[in-house]
């Protein structure tokens, strides 16, 4: 999927505090009140309501995108992300959404991407990345991420990583493949198995189905990208320690078609996970998350 980014921020608003005692008293006050707005340990969560705005943190940046509402009109409704700046070391973040269709076939359309990112994000970069890696670097890149999703009774959505891969010899922009890796989703609708199988990967303890399928787009120059999507068989809302080498190594050399496995010249650019949001009303939280590369 096509996702855009525009990097914004909500500020804090505070306002100034006066008393009307002595000036020692005033300014004991003040000292004191503070103290206690900026007490060790408290911290004020940063919420995003605009579009496609981020919050940065670390090497990471989690951003409100809507894409499939913003640029296709697939949809109503509103989003917000959230990230409290004590929980940088968790890597913990939240969305609430309410998103709803209006067409008949709105249903079957993802309204929004609300995700953490490491790297890429068509044409920007977070800060502090350790990305782009060769391939044939074979680097472990372990990942652990606790979620919970909760989009209410009426509720269609995926969770899942999103990782891009380019030919940065020859363009840093657009891709040439795309690599979602799926530990959860609601129901088979969500195209959960869609695209043609390829293959199973038994990784991390479980067995992860293996789909492939080409994502056109009349903007990119050579016409759109490969699309891979590994499904796990047993859903879970909990990875620890995913290496996310062994499904790059699977489809450079263990592809049954040879013709099909993809060239260890080329780089990841980025690790993206979050929820596509077909409808719902409710909330998707990170409890814990990381990624490193070594």
């Amino acid at each position: 999927m096509e996702h855009a980014s525009i990097t914004g921020k909500s500020p804090h608003k505070r306002k100034s505090i006066w008393s009307y005692g002595t000036r020692l008293f005033a300014v004991g006050s003040l000292a004191i009140l503070l103290a206690l707005v900026i007490a060790p340990g408290a911290a004020l969560a940063d919420t995003i309501t605009n579009v496609n705005g981020t919050i940065n943190f670390g090497k990471y940046f989690i951003q409100n995108n809507e894409w499939g509402n913003q640029y296709n009109g697939w949809g109503s409704g509103y989003q917000s992300i959230s990230h409290d700046s004590s929980q940088n070391s968790t890597g913990a973040w939240s969305a609430s959404f309410n998103w709803s269709n209006v067409l008949s076939d709105d249903a079957w359309h993802i309204k929004a991407w609300p995700s953490i990112v490491d790297g890429w994000q068509w044409g920007t970069w977070s800060n502090n990345t350790d990305l782009p890696v060769k391939l044939w670097d074979n680097k472990d890149i372990t990942t652990s991420w606790h979620f919970s999703p909760n989009g209410g009774s009426s509720y269609r959505a995926d969770v899942a990583y999103d990782l891009w891969i380019h030919n940065l010899d020859v363009d840093s922009y657009w891709p040439t493949d795309e690599v979602m890796i799926w530990p959860w989703y609601t129901d088979e609708d969500t195209g959960a198995r869609s695209g043609t199988y390829v293959g199973t990967l038994y990784a991390n303890g479980a067995n992860w189905d293996l789909y492939k399928s080409w994502n056109a787009s009349s903007q990119s120059p050579y016409g759109g990208w490969t699309f891979w999507k590994f499904i796990r068989q047993d859903k879970t809302t909990q990875l620890d320690n995913l290496n996310i080498k062994d499904f790059m190594m699977y489809l450079q050399w263990s592809l049954p078609n040879a013709s099909d496995r993809i060239s260890n010249a080329l780089s990841l650019t980025s690790i993206q996970a979050g929820s596509e949001i077909w409808y719902g009303n409710g909330t998707f939280s990170t409890d814990y998350y990381s990624v490193n590369i070594s």
